[in-house]
């Protein structure tokens, strides 16, 4: 990994993303947002990024110290399993248990659960987890840029979503 840190045009690349995401975070509210949703904005996007990142570390700690015959469907499990329960705790505190119901849950919402639940996190993560261990982080690093335009590109087919013109602006 010192190698990729040592390298100047990996450094140039994170701060290019870091820039832009900073870019993204300040100046760009969402479309009708008043000036105080600005601050959401920011607060969401350092989240999202600060768990980017415990993920990337965390998939990397565990490739490193995992032994050779340690089973990818293992390892997968128990990242899934200690984001599952984080996800669950956090609900906890922010009490969100008290509003839940299970018979206010629509038959296409429990469909798409069903359907991240096997092709986000069984079949991509174990994809992931296995192709960390095949190949460096930089070239595994690069489903970041697919997943996106996958999503939207799915969105449009799938459920009739419109792709907006800053949608489009940013494939480029």
């Amino acid at each position: 990994m010192a190698v990729y840190f040592s390298n100047r045009l990996v450094l140039l690349g994170l701060l290019l993303g870091f820039t832009g995401i900073g870019l993204f975070a300040c100046f760009a509210p969402a479309d009708g947002a008043a000036d105080g949703h600005t601050i959401h904005l920011v607060a969401g996007s350092l989240i999202v990024l600060f768990s980017a990142i415990i993920w990337v570390a965390g998939t990397l700690y565990a490739d490193r110290n995992s032994s050779a015959d340690s089973h990818n469907v293992t390892n997968s499990g128990i990242q899934l399993l200690a984001a599952g329960t984080f996800s669950g705790l956090v609900a906890l505190v922010r009490g969100e248990w008290t509003a839940f119901s299970v018979s206010a849950i629509q038959w296409d919402a429990w469909a798409g659960l069903l359907y991240l639940i096997i092709m986000g996190s069984l079949v991509a993560y174990l994809a992931f987890t296995w192709l960390v261990r095949v190949q460096p982080p930089a070239i595994v690093s690069t489903h970041t840029f697919v997943n996106p335009v996958v999503a939207i590109v799915m969105g449009w087919l799938i459920a009739g979503e419109k792709i907006t013109g800053k949608q489009g602006s940013a494939w480029r």
